[in-house]
């Protein structure tokens, strides 16, 4: 899955465009280097390795961690870390 996202990447950090990569569930908007990760994973190791990814493709800027965790068990979904901070902030 990692390799198949990285390669997805590496397609577009170069411009403006936005990537659905729906076979892992994970969407990638990039602007002006500035790299946006969303969707669900079931794994928060998942999370990891998918940034991981992204911050060592050439050209990246920065990474914004928008992936929602899904608890395969009890079915409950977790933002990501980014985001709570983020609503945090605005409060």
């Amino acid at each position: 899955m990692i390799n198949a996202i990285k390669f997805s990447i590496e397609e577009i950090e170069a411009s403006d465009q936005y990537f659905d990569h729906t076979g892992a569930g994970i969407n990638v908007v990039v602007r002006n280097g500035n790299l946006e990760l969303s969707g669900v994973v079931f794994d928060e190791r998942q999370r990891q390795a998918l940034k991981v990814a992204a911050e060592n493709v050439p050209g990246v800027n920065a990474v914004h961690d928008h992936i929602a965790w899904v608890e395969p068990v009890s079915g409950m979904v977790f933002e990501s870390p980014e985001d709570i901070a983020a609503r945090s902030e605005i409060k």
